[in-house]
């Protein structure tokens, strides 16, 4: 890569945005700013909770301010020569970058171009990023980067013994149920009927995949991820499954650990799926109306099975199943 020599750059800002996955996609343009301003420090300002916990597990990021009140965004807007929004997804009721500018006009702003949409979002961020920079760079495949510590692998082996599940004997497999769109819109009374979220898997499907699994591995161990709203799809599992073990409401460090270790993750395009890109877990990540090229797991490996419907619905436990099987592996049930 070519380093950028546009500025004396020493103190760079950098934007969070909110989303978990969002802010995962981000990650590898935070080497590029590292490789161009190699003495710079890096900071970053998180839109929230969950991008300031991408950012504080970023080996690139030194210091990280989550949501700052307009009084904060003054006291720090002096120190900085470069700012850079590395996602599209700006926040236009509140633009951080526009807001230190009026604080700081020697700031330099950086903001993300239009995407492409036949290019995945995280290449799309490292492509923008460089050519405003005028650097070159010879890949845009790099992977996504979330540092987990011997604490977090401590803490999920200890929640896990709880619940009788020895990490070490047992094939993990990770059953993704929710998506944002649940996160943000459901009620409870829509969980006591079928599922039809365009971006979910019916989670009686779920239950019949385990069913399917468990013939080929009785001692198969089926993890349910879910936190906030999605806690009811998990509560409402477990009434068919008494042998899932419930993974709810665990911090974003703890899940990744459980991603890092887990057999096999099974999921829609949640964020879920992109922290599990960064942690290296296998996967069947399953697509509905989303583009897996856009949004899709990043960098693709071998033990990435994408599946692809109109909706979710469209794809079938039997896929699924043998998804799950080559990459355990297992054989699958032949009927």
């Amino acid at each position: 890569m070519k380093r950028a020599s546009v500025m004396c750059v020493e103190k760079i800002l950098v934007i969070f945005p909110k989303r978990l996955g969002d802010a995962l996609m981000c990650t590898p343009a935070l080497k590029v700013l590292a490789d161009c301003f190699p003495t710079a420090t890096i900071d970053a300002l998180a839109e929230s909770a969950l991008g300031g916990v991408v950012a504080s597990r970023n080996p690139h990021v030194n210091k990280v301010l989550v949501e700052p009140s307009e009084d904060q965004l003054r006291d720090i807007a002096k120190g900085y020569q470069l700012g850079v929004n590395l996602h599209c997804a700006v926040n236009h009721d509140r633009d951080f970058l526009k807001l230190l500018k009026t604080e700081n006009t020697d700031l330099r702003a950086v903001y993300p171009v239009d995407q492409d949409k036949a290019v995945h979002q995280s290449a799309h961020n490292i492509r923008s990023l460089a050519n405003q920079l005028k650097t070159s760079l010879d890949v845009d495949d790099m992977p996504y980067e979330f540092l987990i510590t011997e604490n977090d692998r401590l803490s999920l082996r200890e929640r896990l013994q709880s619940q009788g599940v020895d990490v070490d004997k047992q094939h993990l497999v990770v059953f993704q149920l929710g998506c944002h769109g649940i996160q943000k819109n459901a009620k409870p009374w829509k969980f006591w009927k079928k599922m039809g979220h365009k971006r979910t898997w019916n989670w009686e499907r779920f239950w019949t995949l385990e069913c399917k699994l468990r013939k080929h591995d009785p001692n198969i161990t089926i993890v349910l991820q879910g936190a906030g709203k999605e806690r009811l799809l998990v509560e409402q599992y477990q009434r068919k499954s008494t042998r899932a073990v419930g993974f709810v409401d665990a911090g974003i460090e703890e899940l990744a650990a459980l991603l890092e270790k887990c057999d096999c993750l099974v999921t829609p395009d949640t964020g879920t799926m992109h922290l599990g890109c960064a942690m290296g877990s296998p996967m069947v990540a399953m697509f509905g109306p989303t583009s897996p090229a856009c949004t899709g797991p990043h960098p693709l490996r071998e033990d990435i099975k994408i599946l692809k419907g109109a909706s979710l619905e469209d794809i079938s436990v039997d896929s699924v199943c043998a998804a799950v099987c080559e990459l355990l592996p297992i054989q699958p049930e032949v009927e």
